[in-house]
């Protein structure tokens, strides 16, 4: 249990660093999304990355396919759930 508090603690505090950081690295972006181990963390992620996108006259395509990626994921989990719901 500890340990998944802690990896959700880091997970928080990345997330947090990105929304106050302009242009996040790769790297980082990469190292939240392989943190990430809740739908909570995933619909926070995904509305900060939507954010940017929003902010931006042309984002970057990187960041696009980031999105999309992310957005199928998300469906993926939403048609799981309701066939096991």
């Amino acid at each position: 249990m500890a340990a998944t508090a802690e990896r959700q603690q880091v997970t928080a505090d990345l997330l947090q660093g990105m929304q106050e950081t302009r242009f996040p690295s790769r790297e980082q972006l990469d190292r939240i999304e392989r943190l990430i181990s809740t739908r909570e963390e995933l619909e926070q992620y995904i509305a900060i990355l939507a954010q940017r996108v929003e902010k931006t006259r042309f984002p970057a395509r990187e960041l696009l396919d980031r999105l999309e990626r992310l957005l199928r994921v998300l469906q993926r989990f939403d048609q799981e759930s309701r066939r096991d719901g």
